[in-house]
């Protein structure tokens, strides 16, 4: 090797090689985890759509509730008499993973019908529409939506027999490529296919 050419000792190189190795390791990982998280909030990669926390809320609730009722119905439950109820209750509780501890989510914030600002100078409700990005993420979400009960219903037309594997095939993966092609219509895959 180069080393033993120059004269040098093949310990003290294997060490300086390891050293150094180990340094721009150490180095990187200390930049990435300390500038990662400030990079993706800059240029927007960590900002969630509201149709998806409108979503998330939603399901919370109705996962929160549930959970609650079969709760309910088990603590009457006489072979769960003794059973340490509070610590089953905090087992259960779902945090919504949207929720930040500025804001409180709330159904009334993404519901379109309930949007209201205060006017600074007469303190009156004026209705608050949604600006175009706003609009454009609920359509793109609604639009992913029935792309995806689209790829499950012909899954389960498959499933019973109603499409051969052929054709489950080419719907799925043209729903695949739909999903692909960003603000075409649903429709748009009916008359690709004439």
């Amino acid at each position: 090797m180069a080393f033993h050419e120059q004269g040098l000792d093949e310990h003290l190189v294997r060490e300086k090689v390891l050293l150094l190795a180990s340094g721009v390791v150490v180095l990187s990982l200390l930049i990435n985890a300390t500038t990662l998280t400030k990079f993706l909030k800059l240029l927007g990669l960590c900002d969630v759509s509201v149709a998806k926390r409108m979503a998330m809320y939603s399901a919370v609730q109705r996962v929160t509730e549930s959970s609650q009722n079969t709760l309910s119905m088990l603590k009457i439950d006489r072979f769960l008499a003794d059973a340490n109820w509070e610590t089953a209750e905090q087992r259960v509780h779902v945090e919504d993973p949207y929720k930040t501890s500025i804001e409180e989510v709330s159904i009334e914030d993404f519901c379109p019908t309930a949007r209201v600002t205060k006017c600074p100078d007469c303190e009156n409700n004026i209705p608050y529409v949604p600006s175009q990005r706003e609009r454009e993420d609920m359509m793109e979400e609604a639009r992913m939506r029935v792309l995806k009960a689209q790829k499950t219903s012909y899954w389960k037309q498959y499933s019973s027999g109603m499409l051969n594997r052929q054709a489950a095939r080419t719907l799925i993966n043209t729903a695949d490529n739909m999903s692909d092609l960003k603000g075409k219509s649903v429709f748009y895959m009916h008359f690709s296919w004439e």
